[in-house]
């Protein structure tokens, strides 16, 4: 009778261990999926910013060249006049 209930408390302790680890395994598995969901994320917005800054300042880089590209027409145009 003892042997039968040491027999049963120590199955129930050992399906209890593997219910927590299966558990924490489990959340641990969510975990880094979440991480791994986060770090997609977190690259997609830095990919994102990456695109629109060179995007300005490829725009930028454009209206700086066309306004100095029009003074020195407008320096050429003046000095031409003095002559």
């Amino acid at each position: 009778m003892e042997n039968t209930i040491k027999l049963i408390t120590e199955q129930k302790k050992k399906e209890l261990r593997n219910d927590v680890a299966t558990e924490l395994l489990h959340d641990i598995k969510v975990q880094e999926q979440k991480k791994k969901e986060s770090m997609k994320t977190i690259k997609y917005y830095c990919n994102r910013f990456r695109y629109y800054h060179y995007y300005c300042a490829e725009k930028l880089n454009l209206m700086l060249t066309v306004i100095c590209i029009w003074i020195i027409k407008i320096l050429f145009f003046l000095r031409s006049h003095n002559y």
